[in-house]
């Protein structure tokens, strides 16, 4: 990774709250402050792990106008780590991260490709470069996988991230682990084995293929190092 200086997401003031129940895949019931508080999940992922009954989250105030919710559930607390659980959030570190190799206005967000479109498309002088950024919150023995729920969705960026290579493109996926106990990465194929070989099958197409750690804290999220792959 190019560049000084931390790479890093402020996440804001933080207000406690104690898990209670998931509603959907984008709602859950939570303890504030003593009274039950439906609260937005802002990821469609099972995290059956880490979303237990009795668990301490943190959530963060989002006061718009005509909206069901006024909290976001954006941390977890899993053992001794605080997990981030925002799926938005990746898309900004992967932002600067692109940052230190492209100028600001060469980095395009959620461009158009073949009836679907990507995070990001880069072009500063030569090939162009798609860029998926993609959300890891599920470690098992030491390693950050992804996925955890089968993803059809995640298998079909892979193949237009290939499409992409094979008509001229740079292609690029990085996995955003945001918690700090993962040595590694790899695809979950126990939960998803057609992304695991869709994954390796973009890998030998030429995809380029990251996996970054984060240090999650109270009011922001930190990149910390890279992790080997396990493919």
């Amino acid at each position: 990774m190019k560049g000084k200086g931390k790479i890093e997401v402020a996440i804001g003031p933080i207000v406690k709250g104690i898990f209670l129940v998931r509603l959907n895949r984008f709602a859950a019931l939570v303890e504030v402050k003593g009274e039950k508080t439906k609260v937005f999940v802002p990821n469609s992922g099972r995290m059956e792990e880490l979303l237990l009954p009795g668990a301490m989250v943190g959530l963060k105030k989002v006061p718009v106008p005509d909206r069901q919710t006024i909290y976001d559930l954006v941390l977890v607390e899993h053992g001794d780590i605080l997990v981030c659980v925002d799926a938005r959030l990746p898309n900004q570190i992967v932002l600067q991260m692109l940052a230190r190799e492209f100028s600001a206005p060469s980095i395009q967000p959620e461009p158009r490709y073949r009836g679907g479109r990507f995070d990001f498309f880069c072009k500063n002088g030569g090939e162009g470069l798609f860029v998926e950024a993609k959300s890891v919150t599920l470690v098992k023995e030491g390693k950050g996988l992804f996925p955890d729920a089968p993803t059809e969705r995640g298998r079909r960026h892979l193949k237009k991230l290939m499409q992409a290579v094979g008509e001229g493109y740079r292609a690029r996926v990085i996995f955003v682990v945001q918690r700090s106990d993962a040595r590694a990465f790899a695809p979950h194929d126990e939960m998803d084995p057609a992304f695991g070989q869709a994954l390796r099958q973009a890998v030998v197409a030429g995809v380029e293929v990251e996996a970054w750690r984060c240090r999650v804290e109270s009011g922001k999220v930190v990149v910390d190092r890279p992790l080997p792959l396990l493919l």
